[in-house]
């Protein structure tokens, strides 16, 4: 006759409706069977109990081996818990979770295995769609960092590449970096320590400048400053920059003063040459001014005193024609020769009138 703790027990086993929780013999075969595992695998007890729990595995090889791979590892450990898609009366499937324990007599003897199942295909289902979306997610954002890691490398190639030379320097005006472009204007490599510190290759007479605005480049992020130094070129010789700092220390992004900057020694030498030009010119024309006005000044010394032997002439009583006719030809060369001073004045005038 049975105790009141065994029927107690039965009567627990039996009304638990989330858990099948059924007795198998060593062979496999059921020998009793609750509410919960006719709930769950939709069998009553009459037509499962003397049955081989290999009813509840898919019919294939691998599935006939993973049965007795769990028994086995309940064997040796005494417990054994696995997960795995199992079959219902209908056919369907559903995820489970069991729990094999063996089961021994007083003799110590195996009788049989205590298997409980529990469904959790709704928990699988939650993790795999977790897992898909987990998936997903890892797709995007490695789409995302991809094209991100591509046009990064796109702008490092624009930036390397650029006609434009672009530097960063610390708060101290160190360099931090250096483009391959900054490289071809003035040689220096990011690794020269030489160069780190940008008042150490600017031109001796451009330094006071780049000192007199660092206060306002410091002092104003974001604020773009111009300037336009002689540059010490790795080889010795000095070549003419012109660019442009911004203080982009405050930004969280970049945290150095960003320098972009070209070389304009060509441009100098062209505005240089233009500049000699042009005063060359300046000094010619001044030149030419100072002999037309001397040119002017004895030129009419002359004249007035070749106008005054011909009044001279005039006023004598000569009769022959010849002396006439030499008179007045003497007469219209003075007075050519005066025209053309004249206007040789106007057009000083004028030109002096338009400087």
């Amino acid at each position: 006759m049975k105790s009141v703790d065994e029927k107690l027990f039965h009567l627990l086993v039996s009304s638990v409706k989330d858990y099948s929780i059924v007795l198998i013999d060593i062979n496999g075969e059921v020998l009793s069977w609750n509410a919960g595992a006719e709930n769950i695998k939709g069998y009553k007890s009459e037509e499962i109990i003397g049955k081989n729990i290999s009813i509840f595995y898919k019919q294939d090889d691998n599935e006939r081996l993973q049965l007795r791979h769990n028994l086995n590892q309940a064997l040796k450990n005494g417990k054994y818990e696995c997960e795995g898609w199992r079959v219902r009366k209908d056919g369907s499937v559903f995820w489970a979770n069991v729990v094999f324990t063996t089961l021994y007599n007083d003799a110590g003897h195996l009788i049989g295995f205590a298997k409980v199942t529990r469904d959790i295909t709704g928990q699988k289902q939650n993790e795999q769609i977790a897992a898909a979306n987990k998936a997903n997610l890892e797709r995007e954002v490695k789409a995302k960092s991809e094209k991100i890691i591509a046009n990064e490398l796109r702008f490092r190639e624009l930036i390397e590449n650029s006609y434009d030379g672009y530097s960063l320097f610390n708060a101290e005006m160190k360099v931090i970096y250096r483009s391959r472009s900054s490289e071809r204007i003035n040689g220096w490599t990011y690794t020269d320590r030489e160069a780190e510190n940008i008042m150490a290759i600017l031109h001796p007479d451009d330094v006071p400048l780049m000192q007199q605005g660092l206060p306002g480049l410091l002092n104003n992020p974001e604020i773009p400053v111009h300037f336009t130094v002689r540059v010490r070129h790795k080889q010795g010789h000095y070549v003419w920059v012109q660019g442009v700092f911004t203080n982009m220390l405050a930004d969280k992004h970049i945290g150095a003063i960003i320098c972009n900057f070209r070389d304009v020694t060509r441009q100098k030498m062209i505005e240089d040459e233009r500049e000699k030009m042009t005063a060359t010119l300046l000094q010619r024309n001044k030149d030419l001014e100072e002999f037309a006005y001397m040119v002017s000044h004895n030129l009419r010394a002359p004249v007035a005193n070749i106008a005054g032997l011909i009044g001279i002439l005039n006023n004598s009583e000569f009769d022959t024609t010849d002396y006439i006719h030499s008179l007045q030809a003497l007469d219209q060369s003075v007075t050519n020769l005066d025209n053309v001073i004249k206007k040789m004045n106007d057009i000083l005038q004028v030109g002096g009138s338009n400087r």
